[in-house]
């Protein structure tokens, strides 16, 4: 059923873009024209990169199984796991609504359409070899091993005792090797989270994030025809996401800023010079003036912050956008999301990853920690596992965030 369900929204994707042989249903007229071999790349490759995807992740549950327990203490929560077709049916929306958006000219096609397979082999191997890793971290419940082997560097430059990162942060999240600290680990990053996501990850963040940005870029591009827009991509990490913002919107004005100094290095990397100006900082006291960005995006951050942390969080997104300014969050659904198809994933992931903080994001209302801050919802997309919310700043607040 599952394929089913995958194989018939891939024909529907390919029916919104007309591709030759597929039969149309009438729509209004395409605002940017994709050529008939992208569309074939899209609607065939999507569905191959899943099934690539899913395969590293089965492999992963063989050799480095979360505890069996856990799945049984969540089903005796009373909530059912999702069935595969219930699982493919979402995943083939997803793409579905990312093909329509690709249709629109909302964003750029993404990089890998055709993935360079040798690299994707290369970093699959290091994947492989770091799972032994992680297993044991998992069984030994060695949550903070990334302090003592980095301690160094969680200390570096700081005098009087005084950390150079907070606590909550040099925890190995995910049971991932060193934490956010070593350039190993940002190597690995994004593959492990398409492993995680069974090859969405990408797919969700253009949806959820996005989508909603470059519509935020132009509309403030459209008020000031004097300056390039500016956005601010919150906790960056290798800079994937900023990659694909600067190929949709060439002309914005991109930073980005990242807390670890190796993924702040690889982002730079990913980037180039010209592609985006990337600084080391905490989300929680930005190293920028009051008032400066038009649009902040946040991805996969939330659900990694203590409450307190989160709402400093949101205190400096205020500061540092413009009034009228808008901020894009994208990160994990909550419980009660999508009917609570997800609500049993959602208990079960914080415990199998390691994720501290994930179920009292799960919980927040997002909506009303944003507006305490004077920013207001004006729109939720979900996407998969993945929920796009768009807040805008008050245009009558001071540009000190008051």
């Amino acid at each position: 059923p599952g394929a089913e369900a995958l194989a018939a929204a891939a024909t529907e994707a390919a029916r919104a873009a007309g591709v030759p042989g597929v039969p149309t249903t009438g729509g209004g007229e395409r605002a940017a024209e994709l050529s008939t071999l992208q569309r074939i790349a899209y609607v065939l490759g999507q569905p191959a990169r899943v099934a690539f995807f899913t395969s590293q992740y089965v492999a992963s549950l063989q050799l480095a199984p979360p505890d069996p327990a856990l799945r049984e203490r969540v089903a005796s929560l009373g909530m059912r796991f999702p069935n595969m077709g219930e699982l493919y049916d979402s995943i083939g929306q997803l793409f579905a609504d990312d093909l329509r958006r690709l249709e629109r000219g909302s964003y750029a096609l993404p990089a890998d359409l055709l993935p360079d397979v040798l690299a994707v082999a290369r970093t699959n191997w290091k994947y492989f070899e770091d799972l032994p890793k992680i297993q044991r971290r998992r069984q030994a419940a060695a949550r903070r091993e990334a302090e003592e082997r980095v301690g160094a560097q969680a200390y570096a430059g700081a005098s009087g005792g005084e950390r150079a990162f907070p606590e909550y942060y040099t925890q190995n999240y995910h049971w991932q090797s060193d934490g956010w600290l070593s350039d190993e680990s940002a190597e690995l990053y994004d593959h492990q989270v398409e492993v995680l996501f069974t090859g969405t990850a990408d797919a969700q963040r253009r949806v959820a994030a996005a989508g909603p940005a470059c519509d935020a870029l132009r509309a403030a591009a459209a008020v000031s025809t004097t300056r390039a827009p500016k956005l601010l991509d919150i906790a960056c990490g290798t800079g994937r996401f900023l990659e694909h913002l600067r190929a949709s919107f060439p002309t914005a004005e991109l930073h980005g800023l990242e807390m670890s100094p190796n993924y702040a290095a690889k982002a730079r990397k990913t980037l180039g010079i010209a592609g985006a100006r990337i600084a080391e900082g905490d989300a929680a006291a930005m190293p920028y003036e009051s008032g400066s960005f038009d649009v902040a995006t946040c991805v996969y951050l939330f659900h990694e912050l203590p409450a307190s942390v989160r709402k400093e969080v949101v205190r400096e997104m205020a500061r540092v956008l413009r009034p009228g300014g808008t901020v894009v969050l994208a990160d994990s659904v909550q419980l009660g999301d999508n009917g609570g198809l997800l609500d049993a994933l959602v208990r079960f992931f914080p415990e199998a990853y390691h994720e501290p903080y994930y179920l009292n994001y799960a919980k927040v209302d997002l909506v009303r920690l944003f507006a305490e801050e004077g920013l207001c919802h004006v729109d939720t997309t979900h996407a998969f596992l993945t929920k796009g919310m768009t807040f805008v700043k008050r245009g009558d607040q001071l540009e000190e965030g008051a």
